[in-house]
């Protein structure tokens, strides 16, 4: 038996309801997405921050060192600095992990540093077994700090990065928000006006009534 007219809109509304649910569906979870990478690359760009300073503090502990020779007042944080450094970087690593570029630009962040640290170590080595000026031609050679020059390139180039992939999940979670606000709408809009067809359907249906009085019986003429 065909559908009736109303029939076919009711079902039309309903295939229609499902696909803006769907699409509703789709739009919520990547706007999520979307929000979670944005938040991925401000957390990335504020480590790389943390590492830098780490880094710094690590060479500031190192110079102090070998102007004064007072170990209590600059080793500290000298040693604290390696580590922090070194847990940084591990951790960008990991953050950074499904980025073949980030991975190429870490790499090149990492032997800088191994660079630069084994200068800082080989000079504070010299102070503390007596061969300052061995420590100050080395810190003269320029070493270090062309280890640490090429990792600040490394470095504003990975930052780069992440600012390129900020805007990117940032436009993208802003046009994905009012996407599934909008779907959310309609859903609940399509869904109220099926609601309100099927009730005024049932209501204006008769109800059927059935006869219980007594038998009419047919007279011959």
């Amino acid at each position: 038996m065909p559908f009736s007219r109303a029939g076919m809109v009711e079902w039309k509304l309903i295939a229609l309801s499902i696909l803006v649910t769907a699409g509703g569906w789709w739009a919520v979870r990547s706007h999520g997405a979307a929000a979670r990478e944005v938040g991925r690359t401000i957390a990335v760009r504020r480590e790389f921050f943390l590492f830098s300073r780490a880094v710094i503090d690590t060479q500031r502990g190192q110079r102090g060192y070998l102007l004064t020779g007072k170990e209590a007042d600059h080793l500290t944080p000298y040693h604290n600095g390696r580590v922090e450094s070194a847990d940084r970087l591990a951790r960008l690593k990991e953050m950074t992990a499904d980025s073949p570029y980030q991975a190429e630009r870490l790499h090149a962040v990492e032997t800088n540093l191994t660079d630069l640290f084994d200068e800082l170590a080989w000079t504070v080595n010299q102070v503390r077994t007596g061969m300052k000026p061995d420590a100050f031609r080395m810190v003269d050679t320029g070493r270090g700090e062309r280890a640490l020059k090429a990792m600040r390139v490394a470095i504003d180039q990975c930052i780069e990065e992440e600012d390129r992939r900020l805007i990117e999940w940032s436009d993208r979670a802003g046009w994905l928000k009012p996407a599934a606000l909008l779907s959310t709408g309609l859903t609940g809009l399509l869904f109220g006006i099926l609601a309100v067809s099927f009730y005024a359907r049932f209501r204006r249906r008769t109800p059927r009534t059935v006869y219980s009085g007594p038998l009419r019986r047919s007279t011959d003429r």
